[in-house]
Parts: C-alpha cells; sequence; structure tokens
C-alpha cells in the first residue's frame, strides 16, 4: 500500500535547483554544478517572479546597533549624586569595589571613612552626615531605608530613636539587616563598637558628649530615656549618677531598652569593669588633671571636698589632698563611696600599686 500511493520515481534526471537568481546546470569538468543566469521570462514561464534577498531593501542602507555606556559607568564615586551613590550601594557595590571595576584610578572620597577606619571614626560619621540632617534632605533610598528601622518624619524630628536601635545585630529583622548595610552599618558599628574599641576609650565619649548637653536643651524622648534610669532636671545639672542601680544582666527588658536607647552598652553602663587598672587610671587621671575646680559638676565637687580637697588645693592637681596619700583600706565607708562615684576603685585609688 505505501509502495502505490509513494510510487517511486523512474527519471535520473535532476531537478531544477534555483538560487537567488541562478540555475544549477550541468557538471563541470570538476564535477561541480555549473549556474546559469536566469532572465524574469524564465520565473514568468515556471509560474513564479525573481527572488530576492529575504530581509532586505536595496534602496535602504545598511545600518550596525551601538551600545551607549552611560559616563557613570567611568565615574569615581564622590562625582556620582547622592540618588546615584545610593543606587551604587543597591547594586551590592562598596566604594572599594566600584573603583576597582569602574575606574581603578580613582582616589577615596574626602569625609568619608576608609574600609579600615576605626569603629568609633564610623560611629561619629554617621551622627555629623547622617542624623544631622533634615528628614526631607535625605533621599528617598535613605528614608526608605530608615523606615524599615523604625523611622518616621516625626520621630526624625524629635531624634526619637526607635526600639531597633536598643537591638542587637542578631536581632534584626533580615530586611532591617539589609536596610542598616545600605546605610553603611556593619555589625560593630551597629553594635556602638562594644567589642571593636575599648570600653574606657568608649565610656569616655559617652561622658564627654553628655556634659555638653543641658537638660532643657534635649529633645523630650532622650529626656524620657534618662528619666527612666532615674534622672531628673536637677540631677542631671548637678552630675549625679543615675538612680538605677543595677547592673547590666540584671535590667528588665524596659530598662535594657532605656539604656541601650541613652547610649550604654553592657560593659559601659557597668563602668567598664573588665579594663585594666593602668588603662582605668589613665583615664582617671586625664578626667581630672586638667579641669577647672569650677568646670567640675556640683557633684563631683562635693565627692571630692568629702575626700579632703578644696578650690585652693584643687591647683595642684587631683593628688594634692591628704586622703590620696592613704590606702584604699583607710577611708572611711563615705569617703569610698564618693571615691566610687568619682571613678575609683580600690586598685585605681593605689594607683594600681598592689603593694601599698
Amino acid at each position: 500500500m505505501w509502495d502505490a500511493a509513494h510510487p517511486i520515481a523512474t527519471s535520473s534526471a535532476m531537478p531544477m535547483t534555483t538560487t537567488f537568481g541562478r540555475r544549477l546546470g550541468e557538471h563541470n569538468l570538476d564535477g561541480e554544478w555549473m549556474y546559469e543566469d536566469l532572465d524574469a521570462s524564465a520565473f514568468a514561464d515556471a509560474g513564479s517572479q525573481p527572488r530576492r534577498l529575504q530581509g532586505t531593501n536595496p534602496s535602504m542602507p545598511t545600518t550596525t546597533s551601538t551600545t551607549v555606556v552611560p559616563a557613570t559607568e567611568m565615574s569615581c564615586y564622590q562625582d556620582l549624586t547622592e540618588a546615584q551613590q545610593d543606587a551604587v550601594r543597591t547594586l551590592a557595590y562598596s566604594i572599594t569595589t566600584w573603583h576597582l571595576c569602574k575606574n581603578p584610578s580613582c582616589s577615596w572620597p574626602e569625609g568619608v571613612p576608609a574600609p579600615n577606619a576605626p569603629c568609633l571614626e564610623v560611629l561619629a560619621w554617621f551622627d555629623s552626615s547622617l542624623y544631622s540632617r533634615s528628614w526631607v534632605d535625605l533621599t528617598e533610598s535613605k528614608r526608605e531605608a530608615l523606615e524599615l528601622l523604625g523611622w518616621a518624619s516625626s520621630r526624625w524630628v524629635e531624634m526619637d530613636y526607635p526600639l531597633s536601635y536598643a537591638q542587637l545585630w542578631s536581632e534584626l529583622l533580615p530586611r532591617q539587616q539589609e536596610a542598616a548595610t545600605f546605610l553603611g552599618y556593619n555589625v560593630e558599628v551597629w553594635e556602638r563598637c562594644e567589642r571593636a574599641a575599648p570600653c574606657i576609650t568608649r565610656l569616655e565619649l559617652l561622658e564627654t558628649k553628655w556634659s555638653t548637653i543641658a537638660w532643657r536643651e534635649m529633645q523630650q524622648p532622650f529626656q524620657d530615656r534618662l528619666m527612666e534610669l532615674g534622672y531628673d532636671e536637677k540631677r542631671w545639672t548637678n552630675g549625679d549618677g543615675a538612680t538605677l542601680k543595677k547592673a547590666y544582666v540584671d535590667l528588665t527588658d524596659a530598662e535594657t531598652i532605656s539604656v541601650r536607647l541613652a547610649g550604654y552598652v553592657s560593659d559601659t553602663w557597668d563602668g567598664c569593669p573588665g579594663a585594666q587598672c593602668e588603662e582605668r587610671f589613665s583615664y582617671l587621671k586625664r578626667k581630672y588633671s586638667d579641669i577647672q575646680w569650677s568646670a567640675l559638676t556640683v557633684a563631683e565637687r562635693r565627692a571630692w571636698q568629702l575626700l579632703g580637697h578644696s578650690e585652693h588645693l584643687w591647683l595642684g592637681g587631683m593628688m594634692n589632698t591628704v586622703t590620696m596619700q592613704l590606702t584604699w583600706d583607710e577611708l572611711s565607708l563615705e569617703q569610698r563611696a564618693q571615691a566610687e562615684f568619682l571613678g575609683f576603685s580600690m586598685g585605681t585609688w593605689q594607683g594600681c600599686n598592689d603593694n601599698w
């Protein structure tokens, strides 16, 4: 049946084949097909028209597409607009990788901490470059990242830090970690350099910062945090310590939030218990050696007076008093309490001399 329906051709003649207006004729001596030119009448006889190369128009010029590379592809990071810099970070570039990929001759941007900058330098940079700006001056990308961390325009005006800033990096949601990374944070900076800088250094910076802030100049949310620690205007102005005396590990969840939003972390709240005696003693000498008596707070002057100091004696430095020549055990309980308020311990009071 298949053979009847599909008979085998008995003619040995080669069928005519055309290639773009030419016909394959007989073989030449080398066994190749010879081409014969066909005119239009040949196509007419065959009931067809001359074939042309598909997709071409003889009357149209040939064009070639060209990829245009934006100028930003060769720009240094500091030459980009702020919105473009945001786009660079959104694409997961850092300043270093952007320069390496786009223009290795670029220098590091001025005013931006280098990759190997100390953690505390980066933390200070955030205060001056981000949190000092008005909400409307921030780019849309930065506002969106800050909103993921809990900010809103109303909170920003009062610098009412969201609860996320009291959390450890590991406690943030993944999207919040992405937002913080986009803004320039890493785990060390987010956690206020607790593991990246000495405790005494961080405590000294915190105390210096606070000493310049008057109670009535504070935003209300920050006052609220301090009041939760036991401060009020009088205690703050006089330089008295917080009435909340618990160790960090004993704080309730609410107290921990207040402590961290006020600027403390676990070791600075506890007074840097792991610091070496010599390091603590150097800090106390810096704190009390180059300061005028009148520049001391009311509470500090009161404490030094109970330790036998006076304005006249202070001209000779904190060591110019009889009690500083006494051992820790020779101090009264009240004197020890005042010394501890000033930051001393048994070791630092005795100049870190265990044999005294």
